[in-house]
């Protein structure tokens, strides 16, 4: 009896080698570029699970318009990454697939001129059929703040009046 509970034991513990936790990742991407405009890349790679990756990036503060997208191509149809979703701030980015891989493209997703404040934080959730990667960039733009649009007015209102004066 002993014998056959530790053969069991001895089974399960090899047979549960093969079972993966998620393999999400939390990675801070650091902005090319200088005020204001910037460029990121970022990726991660997945080995058969699901997963939940977390990139943050951005300048500290302020407000910005946030274009760009990712990309997996799969070359092999037992390597390829299901996207689930993709947020960028909390708003849903749109995704694009095709059906189970196979030296195509078979997922993505794209944001255009997006308005958002920093920091930036995107979230792509996913699933990862065998071993498999994506990749992408965005560009951030900064936003002129409502005062920089003020003193352009009152620039504008102040020519208007310089003129109308000369013409009396």
């Amino acid at each position: 009896m002993k014998l056959q509970s530790l053969i069991l034991a001895a089974v399960l513990a090899v047979s549960a080698g093969g079972v993966y936790a998620a393999d999400n990742k939390t990675v801070d991407v650091t902005l090319a570029g200088s005020a204001p405009q910037w460029t990121a890349h970022f990726g991660a790679d997945h080995v058969a699970d699901s997963f939940i990756d977390t990139f943050t990036f951005g300048p500290a503060t302020g407000d910005f318009l946030v274009n760009g997208g990712f990309v997996n191509i799969s070359v092999n149809r037992n390597q390829f990454i299901e996207f689930l979703s993709a947020t960028l701030n909390g708003v849903a980015l749109q995704l694009y697939a095709t059906s189970g891989g196979g030296s195509t493209f078979s997922g993505a997703a794209s944001v255009g001129d997006l308005a958002t404040t920093a920091p930036l934080v995107l979230t792509i959730t996913g699933i990862s059929r065998g071993i498999s990667s994506y990749g992408g960039n965005f560009n951030i733009v900064a936003v002129p703040e409502p005062a920089t649009y003020g003193m352009l007015l009152a620039g504008l209102g102040l020519i208007g009046y310089a003129v109308r004066r000369r013409r009396n």
